[in-house]
Formats: structure tokens, C-alpha cells, sequence
């Protein structure tokens, strides 16, 4: 039963569409003639685009290869590329030099030049003493590392940290007997680097 009413549906589309075609109606018939030039006109293109095939590339004014072929070299992008000898590096966070598998974290001011160890589990952040003023004297507040010993500490500095953003920022240091500067991970949370 299917197959015959969809026979029978058929049968009178493809009558429908004759019928429209036969009739006298003028501005059908121009349409219908539009659409028939239009056709052989998109046929023509085609044929004549593959028989011509694609014309081979234009050649490049050597400005254009200097500049590309300098640009891929060095792999940045247009920014770096353009600017690159009055721009700072990007590296901003580092591991420790020299150990490629180290998951410490680093970052440097590039006002004082110190690199800060960010430690998420230091109680304050510090600064060495051999990094401020000389003459300072020892804090009675004392210090206790991991291993248990003691580590004398010499007031507190505020420093203004450049680490090559918009901004500066500025933090209250621990002047301590340390080699290493460290930065608590409160300074991320404080100024939304977290």
C-alpha cells in the first residue's frame, strides 16, 4: 500500500511540475529562461576553470620573503617579532637553574633583582638580611625552619615588587638570616594571581 500511494504522489508532482513549465504565462517563462542561462553560464566556468587548471603562484616581492622568512625563524609572534629588541623577556616564574626537574617556583623582581622562592607553606615572607641595610638588629622574634633550627630575624621591610606586570606590588617583608628570599603563597591570593 505504501509503495502505491507514494507512486501515486509522485505520478502528480512530476505532473505538477510539467504543467508549470507549459504554461504561457510570461513572467515564468523568462524565469525559467534566466535560470537556464544562468546554468550553462556556471557550467562554462567550471568547464574552462579545469581545463586551465590553477595558474601557478605570483612571485613575492623580496621585502615580503625578507620580513616572512625572519619572522618564521625565530617562531614569535608579530609583537615580538616587531619589537623585539626593546622588549624585556616574557619569563616571568622560573625553577631553580640548573635543575630541570625541580618543582620549586620562582619568581624575580626586577627591581631588586631577587628571586623569590613561593612557598605555599611559609608562615611570612622573607627577604635576606645580606639584601637590605647592614645595620640592622636582631628582632626577638626568631624563626624555626623544618629541621628544627633557629633563624634569626631583623625587623620588617616593604618592598615594592616589579615582576614585569602593569603593575607594581607592594608587600611587607621579614628580614631574616636566610640565603634564599621566599614569598608566602598570600601575596598570589592578594593581588589575584590564584
Amino acid at each position: 500500500r505504501i509503495m502505491e500511494r507514494g507512486s501515486r504522489t509522485a505520478s502528480r508532482m512530476v505532473h505538477h511540475t510539467q504543467k508549470a513549465e507549459s504554461t504561457n504565462d510570461p513572467v515564468i517563462a523568462q524565469l525559467i529562461a534566466s535560470v537556464k542561462s544562468l546554468t550553462e553560464a556556471v557550467s562554462k566556468l567550471r568547464t574552462s576553470d579545469r581545463k586551465r587548471g590553477r595558474s601557478p603562484p605570483r612571485p613575492k616581492s623580496k621585502s615580503q620573503n625578507r620580513s616572512q622568512g625572519s619572522r618564521q625563524s625565530g617562531q614569535f609572534c608579530w609583537y615580538h617579532w616587531k619589537f623585539e629588541k626593546r622588549i624585556t623577556p616574557p619569563q616571568v616564574a622560573t625553577t631553580k637553574e640548573g635543575c630541570l626537574n625541580s618543582h620549586l617556583f620562582y619568581v624575580r623582581d626586577k627591581n631588586s633583582g631577587l628571586n623569590f622562592l613561593v612557598d605555599t607553606g611559609a608562615a611570612l615572607s622573607i627577604i635576606p638580611k645580606n639584601k637590605t641595610e647592614l645595620g640592622r638588629e636582631t628582632s626577638s622574634v626568631t624563626l624555626q625552619a623544618a629541621n628544627k633550627t633557629k633563624i634569626a630575624t631583623f625587623g620588617q621591610e616593604t618592598l615594592t615588587l616589579d615582576l614585569r606586570f602593569r603593575r607594581q606590588f607592594p608587600w611587607v617583608f621579614t628580614v631574616a638570616d636566610l640565603d634564599l628570599a621566599i614569598l608566602k603563597m598570600d601575596f598570589l591570593e592578594r593581588y589575584e594571581f590564584l
